[in-house]
């Protein structure tokens, strides 16, 4: 490792450390390995330590893959979870879970915030932006609020108002008009709901 950083998980046995190059996962009683190091950068391409956060429950380990990826790890079963969730254009610097453990946020160095739904592993609408250069991201328990914390200005989003525009595309299939957005979310101001959909050029 080089610049190598520990996360302790919320299960007081297990320690992950983090470098440059690779991510490892530890029994804090012991000081035994309890999985192969993952191999994230084999070339050391990139001079950024790798960023880690556990789900509440210890079960997931996140972690940034290569410079751009996001990688999911079953700490009990030792294994990567599905494939790289990707959508970043520069350096992933930040990973947070939700308190219920169904969302993964990453924050880049692109500026952009990505709210992940574990079930299906896909994107919740368009990224968060606004803040700058990601340094740091954190779910407030019980709040359904993201606090995004950039170069330039701290957002706190809700998340709650971020499902319900995904359930609004999933219903639509395109992005609301102003019209039916004031109807659904009165007093908000308008957001696209469907990160895929053209947008919508109705009032």
């Amino acid at each position: 490792h080089r610049d190598l950083h520990s996360f302790p998980t919320r299960r007081s046995s297990d320690l992950a450390t983090a470098g440059n190059r690779s991510l490892g996962l530890w029994d804090a009683k012991t000081g035994s390995p309890v999985m192969t190091p993952v191999i994230t950068d084999p070339d050391f391409k990139y001079a950024v330590p790798i960023n880690v956060a556990f789900s509440r429950d210890g079960k997931l380990l996140a972690y940034r893959t290569g410079d751009t990826g996001v990688a999911l790890w079953d700490v009990a079963h030792r294994r990567q979870v599905g494939s790289t969730l990707s959508g970043h254009t520069n350096t992933v610097s930040s990973l947070a879970f939700s308190p219920d453990g169904k969302l993964l946020a990453s924050g880049g160095n692109d500026g952009n915030v990505f709210l992940w739904d574990l079930a299906t592993r896909q994107a919740i609408g368009k990224p968060i932006t606004g803040a700058g250069e990601i340094q740091r991201l954190n779910f407030r328990p019980g709040a359904g609020t993201l606090a995004i914390v950039g170069d330039t200005r701290l957002l706190i989003w809700d998340v709650n108002d971020a499902l319900w525009r995904e359930a609004a595309c999933r219903v639509a299939n395109r992005n609301l008009t102003h019209e039916e957005w004031g109807r659904v979310f009165p007093g908000v101001p308008y957001r696209e709901t469907c990160a895929t959909a053209p947008p919508t050029n109705t009032r």
